[in-house]
């Protein structure tokens, strides 16, 4: 029996380190979507993920998402923060507190708080408290859904956008699947086209740009975009920010600029600073969508002047903020 003892401890050691090694491989390689008691999937991050603040170059404005007057249309409107590196944050603090003006509309149920946010990958997990869930109609949830997704990927690192509620997933929010991530959405307002461009108008009282889509033609969405402003909105509770019969007729891109040659009809308002306003904040907001452009240089019949009616120097590319709201 003295001489059987030690091999029985041995044995009895070895089985124990199995156990725990086992037992440590499960714990470390635990899938980073779990199921909780009541069968719903939470999201945890392991040691193993790599997971990362927001974080970027400093920011001292943020772009968030609400709705006009009437709820009917998404537009971005910019907030001044202090200068940041952590301005998602603050950006999804703000879509969540809603605007502190009656100018726009929240998007987002009144008492949703932020749980959580960090970026995985290029993927940004947004966790909201159960408020977030309260909305009245699909209409709502899908303005809801489209606004948390727009606001986050106006960050260059967040190429796709998954929302939790208490850290789980969602699997049915009024018709809509949340179970997996969302990539930034090609239309803001108005239908997806195989090949879309975002044109701005003005909403109905002419103190915000809206984003509306249009279809690209013969492959040239810069073009096209130009065209469909002129064109006008195609709501009539949209307003034109072009003056009707403006033709165009050249564009062509230099470098980060795009030039723009519009015929002598573009100064037909003939004054008023809300209409100058619209013109060259539509014109700057629509050709600064394009990822290569970051200036807009005006001409009338082929020629720089100096000023619009109401004293824009149009001498030197725009450029600037649209927007604004404080």
């Amino acid at each position: 029996m003295a001489k059987k003892l030690p091999l029985m401890l041995v044995s009895f050691l070895l089985i124990s380190m199995l156990v725990l090694t086992g037992c440590s491989k499960t714990e470390t390689n635990k899938d980073s979507q779990s199921l909780d008691k009541t069968g719903k999937q939470e999201v945890t991050a392991t040691l193993d993920d790599e997971v990362r603040d927001i974080s970027g170059e400093t920011r001292s404005y943020v772009t968030v998402y609400y709705t006009d007057v009437d709820g009917k249309y998404l537009l971005p409107v910019n907030i001044s923060i202090e200068p940041t590196d952590r301005a998602a944050k603050i950006a999804v603090s703000k879509l969540l507190a809603g605007p502190e003006t009656e100018q726009v509309r929240p998007v987002i149920p009144e008492g949703t708080k932020l749980r959580d946010l960090y970026l995985k990958d290029s993927t940004a997990y947004v966790s909201l408290t159960k408020e977030f869930l309260q909305v009245f109609s699909a209409d709502e949830a899908k303005k809801a859904v489209k606004a948390i997704t727009l606001t986050l990927t106006e960050f260059p690192m967040v190429k796709m956008v998954q929302i939790l509620v208490d850290g789980q997933v969602v699997t049915d929010f009024h018709g809509l699947n949340l179970e997996s991530a969302l990539t930034r959405p090609k239309s803001i307002n108005g239908p997806t086209y195989e090949k879309t461009v975002n044109v701005y108008f003005g909403d109905k009282n002419a103190n915000f740009l809206v984003p509306y889509s249009a279809p690209v033609q013969n492959d040239d969405a810069i073009k096209s975009a130009v065209q469909a402003l002129l064109e006008g909105p195609p709501e009539e509770d949209l307003t034109r920010t072009i003056w009707p019969g403006t033709r165009l007729l050249d564009i062509e891109v230099s470098g980060k600029t795009v030039v723009v040659d519009l015929s002598k009809e573009v100064v037909g308002y003939g004054g008023g600073s809300t209409a100058e306003n619209l013109l060259v904040s539509s014109l700057i907001a629509t050709m600064t969508q394009f990822e290569d452009i970051e200036a807009v240089q005006l001409l009338i019949e082929g020629q720089k002047i100096e000023m619009l009616p109401e004293g824009t120097d149009i001498s030197k590319p725009l450029t600037g903020q649209y927007n604004m709201l404080y």
